[in-house]
């Protein structure tokens, strides 16, 4: 199995049954991505080289798949061209592009290589037969290329007449470094490789995982592939870094696994249903006094109209006149009403007994007592019109102060404030119009124009800068400005100042050999002082 990329990463390689670890430091695949417009740049980039006459230039941030992108174009083109293939970070100088070129197109010159003969024997090479023969050259990890090979590479292309394709890939540095070398704006067709997007990430995880024979979905959660592109910014190199540890987090899972013990559904139809009750027993409890004087005057008999029981309605209900009850009792039918009319709204006074003597033809006529009830209510509700035309009248009456307090809280000059932070806000911006310049930025500017500076790096990320200089602080005198590129920030690791650039390039041999190792270039501390005006 290759190196794989974390101490347990064989966990997740037998869990997804994996053919082998994909995110292994060793790694090899032939997978290539056609997602995040990758497939239409691959297009762009074999018309260019095999039908245009520009030298392509393919940029992007270290990690973001330039390389990958290039293999793929160089697979097609061979076909159809003679082609050659060159890694700038095992070729940075002249000499070494000279040896690299006069193997692959088999010049057969002896070492060492003269630039003058290797140019002679190229333009004789490109007429076979009386026809032109169109070569293209390949560059990977162009930013490593010395200002010198650049220069080489602008001869080579001018000598083809057309008949040379260049393509070059690297960093973002690569467009300047052209540009120091002599490109015109019009011979370079700039490609730039964007960084992937959220689900892009999940797509390109998902076929890298299916290349080593994994048959399931993506195994990473919405919440994970979130913190992944957060933390890689849709660079596949972090995101090949970053994978194993997700795939291994099973603190992230316990979450997800948690369940509710009782389904949504259930719950709202017991809520409902504890609704239902609560509310049917308060309206039972708030109409069980009309419900038992509804009830109480169903049983009529003579022994319920006694005087206890009139006396005690007495007490609740407004009295009538005396001639309408003598009356009242004194009909044979409608004794039984008037038991339900005196709980209601009627009270006999206590004096006339007669009511019991009524009691035998109330018995004789309990028949007949249904309609006269129907022929009394008329009696009955002409007293709730009396009572409830007391408390509509008095409602109003305690309504009309409580609208005039409503209306008066409305604050009206609420809104004042707003002009004034508009105003406020409007101050600062003149202020804020231009930032000072940093103190390193300023020793940079105070610096003679005639003199030179050796540019080590230049990065996207300001952090990667800092983090560079801050590694050399102590053993160099090392810094970083910031400037534009493309609009967008870039940020330069400069060492220096030399007095001219003989003495800058003969710097260069006293530097580190890792810093060595990443050829810097000379460049005059004026062009440096354009960059940072460039802000």
């Amino acid at each position: 199995m290759t190196e794989t990329a974390s101490y347990d990463a064989e966990h997740y390689v037998q869990r997804l049954d994996l053919g082998e670890d994909p995110f292994a430091v060793d790694f090899e695949s032939d997978y290539f991505y056609t997602g995040g417009m990758r497939r239409q740049l691959l297009d762009q980039l074999v018309h260019f080289s095999r039908f245009g006459h520009q030298t392509v230039l393919l940029v992007g941030a270290t990690g973001c798949g330039t390389s990958a992108l290039l293999d793929q174009a160089y697979e097609q083109i061979e076909d159809a061209m003679d082609c050659c293939f060159i890694n700038a970070e095992e070729s940075t100088l002249p000499e070494q592009l000279i040896e690299s070129l006069n193997e692959q197109l088999n010049f057969q010159l002896p070492s060492p290589i003269a630039s003058p003969d290797f140019l002679a024997a190229l333009q004789s090479g490109l007429i076979i037969d009386g026809e032109p023969e169109p070569i293209m050259l390949a560059v990977d990890q162009s930013h490593y290329l010395s200002l010198e090979a650049y220069q080489l590479l602008r001869e080579i292309v001018a000598l083809g007449d057309g008949n040379i394709c260049l393509l070059i890939a690297g960093e973002y540095q690569v467009e300047q470094m052209a540009k120091l070398a002599s490109f015109d704006d019009g011979q370079i067709k700039l490609v730039e490789l964007e960084p992937l997007t959220a689900t892009e990430s999940g797509d390109y995880i998902l076929g890298l995982l299916r290349s080593v024979g994994y048959a399931g979905e993506l195994p990473l959660s919405n919440d994970q592939l979130a913190v992944l592109h957060e933390r890689s910014g849709g660079n596949l190199l972090e995101i090949n870094q970053l994978v194993p540890s997700l795939l291994n987090a099973k603190a992230t899972a316990s979450p997800s696994t948690f369940r509710f013990g009782i389904p949504i559904a259930h719950v709202a139809a017991i809520s409902i249903l504890a609704v239902a009750l609560i509310g049917s027993w308060l309206y039972q409890g708030s109409d069980q006094q009309p419900a038992e004087a509804a009830l109480s005057p169903a049983p009529v008999s003579a022994e319920q109209v006694e005087p206890a029981s009139i006396a005690l309605v007495k007490e609740e209900q407004l009295p009538l006149r005396p001639t309408e009850a003598i009356a009242a009792v004194n009909e044979p039918g409608v004794a039984e009403d008037t038991a339900g009319a005196i709980e209601r709204s009627t009270v006999i006074p206590v004096e006339p007994v007669a009511a019991v003597a009524v009691a035998e033809p109330l018995q004789k006529a309990a028949a007949p007592a249904v309609s006269p009830v129907v022929e009394e209510k008329p009696v009955i509700k002409a007293k709730p019109e009396a009572v409830v035309a007391a408390p509509v009248e008095s409602k109003p009456v305690a309504a009309a102060p409580a609208v005039t307090p409503a209306l008066t809280p409305t604050p009206t000059p609420a809104p004042a404030p707003a002009p004034a932070s508009k105003a406020k806000l409007a101050e600062p911006a003149p202020v804020a119009a231009k930032p000072a310049l940093p103190v390193r930025e300023q020793r940079l500017l105070a610096y003679p124009e005639t003199q030179y500076m050796l540019q080590l790096i230049g990065s996207v990320e300001e952090a990667r800068a800092r983090e560079f200089v801050k590694r050399y602080i102590n053993r160099m005198p090392v810094t970083y400005f910031e400037t534009r590129l493309k609009g967008k920030p870039w940020f330069v690791v400069v060492t220096g100042p030399y007095n001219d650039k003989p003495a800058a390039l003969a710097g260069v041999k006293v530097l580190p050999p890792e810093l060595q190792k990443q050829r810097p270039w000379a460049r005059s501390v004026a062009s440096v002082h354009k960059d940072i005006g460039k802000k």
